[in-house]
């Protein structure tokens, strides 16, 4: 045998020394948590430290984009996993499909990560999006996780006034759609949708398949995203009476808004309400007839929530909703209650 062959048999049965651990103390990289499209964005992280940790693991730029916008509010004092907060991280990143999974936990800046935050990466099976953010002698860790269905392929968040707004062809899907005067249309996906955008504001944009809501979110047509915080929520009512008062004040709130004033409050839908709330298999048109509305234009909304802005957050992003909350002419009566789980709000709204 010659010596290069001697000198290659050897150099093949030396083993590769191990790497070397990730040193925690480098600064962390974060996606931006601000996107100009709703979009599968598959890849690897830029951070090689939360890059190891997901060896193996689906990671998607938006949903991880959506992770840091929180956790740079949290750092920041601001930032919590309420339902509406979640909501609008992941569509300023760019992510439209429903998150499974959300935590947050902290641990000592340029230390090994949190072991639950390890824990946690462990039991996903879907897309995770997970972050770090430095402040001072702390980390911010951040975990989403979620499981489309399906994919609305890409869409702008913003458009222009006489604008095109794109749905692909999702066999098995349909969509519905909600101008900025609450008109909603609706039409499966058996080929693609596209609609005129001839309206400047907002258009809400929901995809179901069999198993429900696979996609909700917002397109801004001749206006810029606004930032939505207007259901950041506070602490839960302690009484009815106060969760009644607190979700016309909120209600209103979200009214003025849209530039819209304040619905107007009928005692007789009160009652309705109150019917409803006791008997849910009451029909719309039942509830018309009795307080003397339109049978076509009466609307029966209902969330439960953990606080009362959640809740309302629940309707508002009904685009079911949207006829009568954008309506001119609509009447509403509400019936809220309380319980150790949270709040549970029925409202009757018909136009006479």
């Amino acid at each position: 045998m010659g010596v290069g062959a001697a000198l290659g048999s050897g150099l093949v049965g030396c083993p590769k020394p191990p790497p070397e651990p990730f040193d925690w103390a480098t600064t962390p990289h974060v996606p931006s948590p601000r996107s100009g499209t709703y979009a599968l964005a598959p890849g690897v992280p830029q951070d090689a430290g939360i890059a190891d940790l997901l060896t193996g693991a689906h990671y998607d730029l938006s949903l991880a984009g959506a992770a840091a916008g929180i956790a740079l509010d949290m750092v920041a004092g601001r930032g919590s996993l309420t339902g509406p907060e979640l909501r609008e991280a992941a569509w300023r990143a760019g992510w439209p499909y429903p998150v499974s999974s959300a935590q947050m936990w902290v641990g000592t800046a340029k230390e090994q990560p949190p072991a639950a935050a390890v824990g946690w990466i462990g039991l996903q099976t879907g897309t995770v999006g997970l972050v770090r953010v430095r402040s001072g002698m702390e980390d911010a860790w951040v975990g989403l996780s979620s499981t489309p269905r399906l994919d609305v392929g890409v869409v702008p968040r913003q458009l222009p006034l006489g604008g095109t707004l794109v749905l692909p062809a999702i066999p098995g899907a349909r969509a519905a759609l909600a101008d900025p005067a609450g008109n909603v249309s609706e039409g499966e996906l058996h080929s693609p949708w596209t609609t005129t955008t001839d309206q400047a504001g907002e258009w809400l944009v929901e995809v179901r398949d069999a198993q429900g809501q696979a996609a909700l979110f917002p397109v801004y047509v001749g206006m810029v995203p606004p930032e939505l915080d207007l259901l950041v929520p506070t602490a839960p009512p302690a009484t009815d009476d106060e969760a009644n008062a607190r979700a016309r004040i909120v209600l209103d709130e979200v009214r003025d808004s849209y530039g819209l004033g304040p619905l107007a409050s009928d005692p007789i839908l009160d009652a309705m309400a109150r019917a409803w709330r006791d008997d849910p298999a009451l029909l719309p048109s039942q509830i018309a007839r009795l307080a003397g509305l339109d049978r076509e234009r009466t609307w029966r909304w209902e969330c439960e929530a953990s606080t009362l802005e959640s809740c309302v957050d629940g309707i508002v992003w009904d685009i079911r909703s949207r006829p009568g909350l954008f309506s001119d002419a609509a009447m509403y009566g509400l019936s809220a209650s309380t319980s150790p789980r949270g709040v549970h709000l029925v409202m009757a709204v018909g136009e006479p």
